[in-house]
Parts: C-alpha cells; structure tokens; sequence
C-alpha cells in the first residue's frame, strides 16, 4: 500500500509537515471526540494546575501496584484517560478514510490491515497511562494518592469536577472579551503615562 507511506501522525512540533494523509483536527465527522476533548480541555486547568504541582514534588519509593491502581483511577475521574482512549480509535478511521479517498479499491484491505495492526497500539495506550499512573503515584505516598481517589470517587469529588469544568467555561467566556479590551486599554495607558513625560509614540 504504497499510497499510505505518506501517512505521518501528528508530532508535537510547531508546524506539522503537509501530507494528504496527515490526520485533520477539524474532522466533522468526529462528534464524539470532539465533545470528549472539549471536556476534558473544559478540565485542563484542574489537569494541568494537578500536573505543574506534581512535577515540583520529588519522586518517592517506588510506588506500590495499590497506589498506581488509585492514580489510574485518578487520571480517568480528572478525564485524562477518556481523553486518550479516544485518539488512536479516531486516528485508525482518518487513516482508513484519507487512505480510501485515494485508493477505494483497497477499502476492504485497508480495513482488514487496519484491525490487524491496531492491537500493536492499543498496548502501546495502556502502557502511555500506566506510565502516567506510575508518575502520578510517584509523586505522593500510598495515602495521599488513596485519600485523593476517594475523593474524586466521592460525590462531592463528582460534583467539584463537574463545577470546576462549568466554571472554566464560564471564565473562558469572560476572558476572551477582557483580552479584547485589555490590548486597547493597556495601549491607551502607555500612552497617557508617555504623555505626562512630553512624550508620544
């Protein structure tokens, strides 16, 4: 399947290298995963604030198979695995849908290939989140990281993270316009501030 060698998935990188083949993040056929990403990202500064605290926090012990299974637990309640387990589902069917595009007649090869190939990355999932379980439980001793899923477990752990994504979209709302007005007005000070020195730009 010569077609497909052009085929590159995204890298994390400033500029992705054009490909016919190159996976589209505006895919509008990919409702669900859309809807998934945008929870989660509604999440990110929960995710991200968790991650940036952890990350200053020297590695303990080698973390016991109870505290990685809590921190799993942790990274599906905080939406992290949902996030992941969505991406190689909906990168196999762009491939198979760009790859087709090209070449229709090698649909049902492409899909059989496809299904023959996609448990080599389904093991590679599992082993990305029991790394990120590892480094999650890494980072605090078995209590800390059991009393943290019991919390995210609880309903009031349940309810905290549905206010916190609610609220992130709020302040996403609130945000965009203050940006808006902030360019403007800090622009409109520096100028007054210039000009009470006899200077103006």
């Amino acid at each position: 399947m010569a077609c497909s060698s052009a085929w590159r998935a995204p890298r994390l990188s400033p500029v992705l290298p054009a490909s016919k083949f190159s996976v589209r993040s505006n895919d509008r056929n990919r409702p669900k995963e859309k809807d998934m990403m945008f929870a989660f990202a509604a999440r990110a500064p929960l995710a991200a604030g968790f991650a940036l605290a952890l990350g200053a926090i020297p590695a303990m012990a080698d973390p016991s198979p109870a505290a990685i299974g809590y921190a799993q637990t942790i990274l599906v309640d905080i939406g992290m695995k949902p996030a992941v387990d969505l991406i190689l589902p909906s990168m196999l069917t762009q491939l198979e849908r760009d790859v087709v595009q090209t070449r229709p007649e090698l649909k049902d090869a492409v899909r059989a290939a496809l299904d023959t190939i996609q448990p080599e990355f389904v093991v590679q999932e599992k082993a990305l989140i029991l790394q990120a379980a590892t480094d999650l439980a890494n980072k605090m001793s078995e209590q800390e990281i059991k009393d943290t899923a019991a919390f995210y477990e609880s309903p009031t752990g349940k309810k905290f993270i549905q206010a916190q994504a609610a609220t992130a979209i709020e302040v996403n709302g609130l945000v965009g316009p203050w940006r808006q007005r902030l360019s403007t007005d800090l622009l409109d000070r520096l100028r007054e501030e210039l000009k009470k020195k006899g200077l103006s730009f």
